[in-house]
Parts: C-alpha cells; structure tokens; sequence
C-alpha cells in the first residue's frame, strides 16, 4: 500500500529488450498469478517486465524524441506499439548526452596531439597516427570509421557490402567492436582480403575507440534502428562526420549537409538498405575533396552541445510533472 502511493518514472533504453520471461519467474518477484493475464503481464504466453513498467509507470521516458514517437509504431514497438500508443500522452523522449570533460580533444590524454574548434592542426596528426599506428595505407582519401556493437541492430548486414565497396575504392576503414560471431567472421574474412586497407579489432578498447574518433574523417551509424546512439555525439566532438540512417536518436542529432546552403553537419539517409548508405558516403567523400567546405563543416560539427546539461533540464521538468499526478 505504501509503495502504491509512490509516483514512478519508468525509462525505455532499448525496447528490443523487454524483460521477457517464462510464468513460473512471477513468484520469485513476489507477484501473485492473478497477474498472468493479457490485461496485465502476460505476453504471448510469458511474462513480460517491460509491459508492466509501461503499463503500471506514472511517466515514460525513452532517450529520444524520435524514438519516443517510432515505439508507438509497428515497426519499432516490438509487439508493445498499442500500449505505448495508449500511454503516449505521458511518453516522453529525452536526449541522452555525453560527459564533455571525458569526451573533449581538448585535453584527452589518449591522443598524439590535442586539438580544438580554433586550432585543428592537432587532427591532421592524430590521422596520421592513427595510419602508423595500424599500418593501413591512404593517400587523399577519406578515413571511415565504425565503432560500436558488430550485431544486426547497428546495420552490419548492410554495412558490409559498402565496405567492401568503398576499399575497392581505395577508400580505408576502421573497424572496432564485437558481437555476434557470425558478423565478426564476415569481417575478419574482409579484412584478410583487404589486408593493408581495412583495419579491425574485436573486443572493446577505449583507449582506440579515442584514436579513431580524432582521427578518422568519418564515423559511419548504419543502424537499422537506434534509440539514442552515443557515436554520433562524440565524433562530432571530435570533429569527425557522421554518416547515420535516419532514425531514433541518429535523426535528433544529426543535420543532413546542404550542398546549396552549406548547412548541416553531417550526412543522413533514410532507407535501410546498402545502396542508400552507400550514396550518403560517397557524398560525403565528394565533400571531403573540397577541403574549405570540409573543414567548415568539422567546424559545425564541433559546436554542437549534446552535453549532459540540457538532458538534465528535461528530465527535471518531467519529474516535476510526474509529482503533479501524486496518488491518494
């Protein structure tokens, strides 16, 4: 009784990951069996912890507006769109950020050289760093990078066949991350027959990830859907240009290039599917040969404040809303 007279806030990272387990977990929680119905737990003959914290929650968050609106969808509600749609008037989506003391190339130790909005000769040395460092070959070509997850969420299957092209391009890339063995041994083929031109490392190692934030040109984000994405966020930190699919956080953080205006930051596709990544990068390598556009746009790129404070705020304002629905 004292707990029902709790406000609460329930925030959705990734809706991909509900919770979902068999009857019998119900008693372990100290949840009674009268719960096991569609109206509440149940879901699909399991029971489902994500349905009862958007069911029994005060306040939803999630960690993008975009994402906020795409989990009331078929496509991305994975079975739990008609509930969230009859809670979405009290659905909020709220930017994660990053920590700009942590993320800043200002001062990050991890680097051959420091750099900033106003003196970027520190990114042209990590570059050529991070070439020595790996051995990979280029000469007047963009650097791409991935970092992150190497599962199907984050676009892999349509990611590996534009890589493929890219390198016959002559156009290098740098891969970081592990995940699922199959897709880690697709790359490892690929980096066997591209050997001096791709550069992959499996496993996580921060200390890198850094290296290849300050000194690669382009972070690609592929994903088939992404709630928030933190990559984004610190490339453009870095001053390095995200080339993402349009979705979730990746559409809330990232501004398409105008090749008319010269406006944006960044290059943005909508289909899911490899000949649409592969235009977004080959408009990116067109911008990349006219070094004045480019550097200007690494210049946008490092101005924009996806820091913490605003996140802060929001969420401030939604408790602050969610105190008003005190229960009796």
């Amino acid at each position: 009784q004292t707990l029902n007279r709790i406000v609460t806030v329930f925030t959705i990272h990734n809706l991909g990951y509900q919770g979902i387990t068999e009857k019998k977990g119900l008693a372990s929680l100290g949840i009674p069996d009268s719960a096991f119905t569609s109206e509440k737990l149940e879901f699909y003959g399991k029971v489902n912890i994500m349905k009862a914290g958007i069911l029994y929650s005060d306040i939803i968050t999630t960690v993008s507006p975009t994402y906020a609106e795409e989990i009331t969808t078929k496509e991305f509600g994975y079975g739990l769109e008609g509930l969230l749609s009859q809670r979405r008037k009290d659905l909020y989506g709220i930017l994660n950020g990053i920590d700009y003391e942590v993320y800043s190339p200002e001062v990050d130790p991890h680097l051959k050289a420091r750099y900033s909005y106003d003196t970027l000769r520190g990114k042209a040395i990590c570059r050529r760093e991070l070439l020595q460092e790996t051995g990979v070959k280029a000469d007047g070509v963009p650097l791409v990078s991935y970092i992150g997850r190497l599962v199907s969420q984050k676009g892999l299957d349509i990611l590996m066949p534009v890589l493929i092209k890219a390198l016959q391009w002559g156009v290098p890339f740098f891969v970081l991350g592990e995940g699922e063995h199959l897709i880690e041994e697709k790359l490892r083929d690929i980096a066997r027959k591209f050997s001096g031109r791709v550069f992959l490392k499996i496993g996580f190692d921060d200390v890198l990830a850094r290296k290849l934030y300050a000194g690669s040109d382009i972070v690609v984000v592929p994903s088939r859907y992404e709630p928030c994405g933190l990559v984004q966020m610190i490339a453009l930190r870095y001053g390095t240009i995200p080339v993402v699919r349009k979705t979730g956080g990746l559409s809330d953080t990232v501004v398409d290039y105008n090749p008319f205006t010269r406006e944006g930051y960044g290059f943005v596709f909508e289909e899911y599917s490899e000949s649409a990544l592969w235009e977004a990068l080959k408009r990116a390598f067109s911008v990349f040969t006219h070094k004045t556009n480019w550097r200007a746009m690494i210049k946008r790129a490092m101005v924009q404040d996806f820091s913490w404070a605003r996140s802060v705020e929001r969420y401030l304002e939604v408790y602050r809303i969610a105190t008003k629905k005190k229960r009796p």
